[in-house]
């Protein structure tokens, strides 16, 4: 497993520098259920050593990859720092496009962005297209004038559209953000800071969706964990770059 050891700011200057210079940064993360889904989804494991970027979002994640020997800066999670983001990319005049989740929420998601930083929204379509559709959301995008796709469909599929489509839009770089609209626009409640910043996101996720996100959180945690403690008894180790 490759993760970049970079904190918060260099995520940040990275991703600002890639939309101004229209390089094309491709950005994922790890959490704990992305890590075994790494392990047990060969073409996903793939997507992800085709990343530019990989960082760590998620407590657990951060636990298990220093004991696997990474050194993680930080955890970072897109809520926590995606207003910085934003207000770094406004003052520049760049634009963001706005990918994934049901059309309500993805439309509440453009509204609320453009209301705190006018002129940054480029556009924004649910996640719920057909393959069918593709070619002309991509065309969309690239005559936008986005220099920034963010992509809430959670995992594997935002990561498999991201690198099904990087080659079509090489200006735009692409990030990768599960839940962020839904939290952004408090659709959905993540829970207080004083949790989420210890390790409980998950609680407040079990909380609020418990049939959804059940099944990943009573049986994928588990599995988590012992997966971490079946890499270190084989003498695994994190690759840091």
């Amino acid at each position: 497993m490759v993760i970049d050891a970079i904190d918060r700011k260099q995520l940040l200057a990275l991703v600002t520098a890639a939309c101004r210079g229209r390089t094309g940064l491709t950005v994922g993360h790890v959490n704990a259920y992305c890590f075994e889904l790494l392990f047990r989804d060969e073409r996903f494991a793939q997507h992800f050593t085709k990343m530019d970027v990989v960082f760590c979002d998620g407590y657990g994640a951060k636990l298990g990859l220093r004991l696997l020997g990474a050194r993680v800066a930080e955890r970072m999670t897109p809520p926590d720092f995606i207003d910085h983001l934003f207000s770094s990319l406004a003052d520049l005049g760049e634009r963001v496009f706005f990918l994934g989740d049901e059309p309500a929420v993805v439309e509440r998601m453009a509204r609320a962005v453009d209301s705190r930083f006018p002129g940054l929204v480029a556009g924004a379509h649910h996640g719920f297209f057909r393959i069918e559709d593709e070619m002309g959301l991509v065309e969309t995008i690239r005559t936008s004038g986005a220099s920034l796709v963010l992509v809430g469909m959670g995992m594997p599929r935002q990561e498999e559209w991201i690198m099904r489509s990087r080659d079509s839009l090489p200006r735009c770089s692409m990030m990768a953000v599960g839940a962020l609209f839904r939290w952004y626009t408090q659709t959905e409640w993540r829970g207080p800071k004083w949790l989420t910043d210890y390790g409980f996101e998950w609680l407040c996720r079990l909380v609020v969706q418990p049939r959804r996100v059940a099944r990943r959180y009573f049986i994928g945690l588990p599995q988590f964990a012992a997966r971490v403690a079946g890499l270190l008894m084989s003498g695994c180790r994190a690759e840091v770059e």
